[in-house]
């Protein structure tokens, strides 16, 4: 009887079950919409986990009527944009989870293609350890382009961080992996243990899937990003600002953005979760990561628009630091919580102590 169970699962697996996972807070009815069309999907294959939270009775009387046999719709109070993502993947439960945003694009041959592909990779999807991403499609108010990662699949974890670091701040789209279903608890679970919710949270998560995941890489298109939102550099900038103000910080924080990606990564490979890492190969990873993000803190000034003591001091701060030869890391995450300080000391006391002892 166990070995019947046994098999019966194992061919259960080999077309695992996907869940779609959207977290909808402002998008129109009619833009998730094409999300919806999966909703009449095989539910023995599929679920489409959508949790709106905009508060829009009107919204959601039309997500109700689109119900179709594979959607589970959850319909909650207004919270941030971090949360609803983690409680959103929290209700999927599906052997393979990924996530899209409300107004992206996912389409059925790379759906299938990304079930066959999972097909071959049984052990991965059973446990904690399945990454699976392909190519996607961004479009803006200009045009619409295909962006690939460089392979992924099938090197070394030093090679795989290395290649991943020299695209990331280019289109950070890593974050919408599919992920076995152990492997997004752990990611959620991470997620929930930062001391903040900051706007660059699909970086530092993304560097948390390369190391405690293996990857499947797709040569496929099957996921659509509308970025028309996004055209406009102010309000890439404004949305990063927003972040910072709901995590209780002066928006003067926004100077160190770069910086925080740059160290936030860096004491992440230089962790315990990075224990695979070892001497040379840790040091370059990590190194390789602060350095390209550094730059992007030495290039860019933030500070247009912001004034006060949290400014006055990020600014004091970034000055120093670009004047350095030689940048001691806890010292610079001493000074970082020093600025957070600020404007909200228990929360710069838990940033500071979380990253110390990670």
């Amino acid at each position: 009887m166990d070995r019947c169970r046994a098999v019966q699962h194992n061919i259960r697996m080999s077309a695992p079950r996907i869940s779609l996972v959207v977290p909808s807070n402002r998008t129109a009815a009619a833009t998730i919409g094409r999300l919806l069309e999966w909703s009449d999907y095989d539910p023995a294959r599929f679920e489409l986990v959508v949790r709106d939270n905009s508060n829009d009775p009107r919204k959601r009387e039309i997500l109700e009527r689109a119900a179709g046999p594979a959607l589970r719709l959850h319909c909650v109070a207004s919270c941030d944009a971090v949360t609803n993502f983690i409680e959103a993947m929290r209700l999927a439960t599906g052997d393979v989870r990924l996530w899209c945003s409300d107004d992206d694009r996912l389409f059925p041959h790379g759906l299938d293609a990304l079930s066959r592909a999972l097909s071959g990779h049984v052990p991965l999807v059973q446990g904690a350890r399945l990454v699976a991403f392909g190519a996607y499609f961004i479009e803006d108010s200009r045009a619409s382009r295909v962006f690939r990662y460089p392979p992924l699949a099938g090197c070394s974890l030093q090679e795989r961080l290395t290649r991943f670091t020299a695209t990331s701040s280019d289109v950070p789209k890593l974050f919408y992996s599919a992920l076995s279903g152990r492997l997004a608890d752990q990611v959620v679970d991470f997620m929930t243990s930062l001391p903040c919710q900051l706007s660059f949270v699909d970086q530092t998560a993304s560097l948390f899937y390369l190391l405690a995941g293996d990857v499947v890489q797709v040569d496929q298109v099957f996921h659509g990003y509308c970025m028309d939102h996004w055209d406009n550099p102010g309000t890439a900038m404004k949305q990063d600002r927003l972040y910072y103000e709901v995590a209780g910080f002066d928006t003067g924080m926004d100077i160190l953005h770069f910086l925080l990606i740059a160290m936030e990564g860096f004491m992440l490979l230089r962790s315990r979760l990075a224990r695979s890492l070892t001497g040379q190969d840790l040091e370059s990873c990590a190194a390789a990561w602060f350095l390209k993000h550094f730059a992007a803190f030495r290039a860019i000034d933030r500070s247009a628009g912001l004034s006060g003591r949290t400014a006055d001091r990020a600014t004091a701060l970034r000055r120093s630091l670009i004047r350095e030869r030689r940048i001691d890391s806890m010292a610079m995450l001493d000074s970082v919580a020093e600025v957070m300080a600020i404007s909200n000391a228990p929360v710069a006391v838990r940033y500071r102590e979380f990253w110390r002892t990670l």
